[in-house]
């Protein structure tokens, strides 16, 4: 009897520390695919996650990481709503939290969406949802920035946010079955879900040459803020084309698809204007080769259904 329990015993072990590595391997994995994604910052909040602990695969932890994500959503909107019962806050500090309270019940229900989309299998759009819900952290900490004295209530609500929101997104694009790009509009909304995966990095790249490139320029630096904007707005863009696409709307999806590619061109551009070498030359042509073979696809899927 002895013998036996101490080979369930062990067996149990053998059970949780097989459990325990998909999180790490997850992440480990997740962090190599994706820079925004903190290995260690991802093993602790999925292990803190008691659901986790039956996690078998990959595509287990992927609506675990989105509560946690909504979870951190929904607190960080009870935080905002507690500053802004403080009477004696500033005018722009009250703007900006209500532009960050809107941001986050918008990013909420996106999760919400895009957990329910990956349930159903619907990848495209999953991943669609969610990484329009990465966007509201980073507008949400930009707002209070425009006003250099001020400092924001929210960094670290934001920050961890963004971790929380970048971590089932990475997931996603790691788990995307072989069955879902083996016709053409699932090839079509990977290679739009590609160009947002390096739009959002080049997102991040930049705003680290801004704070921490002092070798630059000032006409670089302008160029590297113009290009900031381009590429926020080609998030919201691809996010947009992915969505119009996947419901029959070709002729918008092939619209905000060109603009994109018209953004890494004008982003290429400001640089030669100003006879300053670019250091996004190839994030630009990889975000714009991609769009490209995308609109290519895409255009045979729409000759094909008309």
């Amino acid at each position: 009897m002895k013998n036996f329990c101490t080979f369930l015993a062990f067996l149990f072990l053998l059970i949780v520390s097989v459990r325990s590595d998909i999180i790490q391997d997850s992440c480990d994995e997740a962090a190599k695919g994706d820079p925004n994604v903190k290995s260690d910052f991802c093993v602790a909040s999925l292990r803190a996650n008691p659901k986790s602990k039956t996690a078998a695969t990959t595509e287990d932890l992927v609506p675990i990481a989105i509560e946690d994500a909504i979870a951190t959503a929904t607190a960080t909107s009870s935080t905002i709503s507690k500053l802004l019962q403080n009477t004696s806050l500033e005018n722009f500090t009250r703007s900006c939290l209500e532009d960050c309270s809107e941001l986050y019940s918008d990013a909420g229900s996106n999760l919400q969406s895009g957990g329910e989309a990956f349930k159903s299998k619907d990848f495209g759009t999953a991943n669609a949802d969610i990484s329009a819900a990465l966007d509201a952290p980073d507008t949400c900490e930009d707002g209070f920035k425009e006003k250099p004295e001020l400092v924001s209530p929210l960094t670290k609500e934001n920050q961890d946010m963004f971790q929380l929101t970048v971590i089932p997104l990475a997931f996603i694009n790691m788990e995307i079955p072989v069955s879902h790009v083996t016709n053409l509009q699932g090839l079509a909304v990977v290679a739009m879900e590609l160009a947002l995966q390096n739009a959002t990095n080049n997102i991040s790249m930049i705003k680290e040459l801004l704070l921490n490139n002092k070798t630059l320029s000032p006409s670089s630096l302008g160029c590297l803020s113009d290009c900031s904007l381009l590429y926020s707005d080609g998030v919201v863009k691809l996010v947009d084309a992915v969505g119009a696409f996947l419901t029959g709307h070709y002729a918008n999806a092939d619209a905000w698809v060109s603009a994109v590619m018209e953004g890494t061109a004008t982003c290429e551009k400001g640089f030669q204007e100003m006879e300053e070498a670019s250091p996004l030359t190839k994030e630009n042509y990889s975000i714009f080769q991609l769009c490209d073979v995308a609109l290519c696809i895409m255009n045979l899927v729409a000759f094909d259904v008309y």
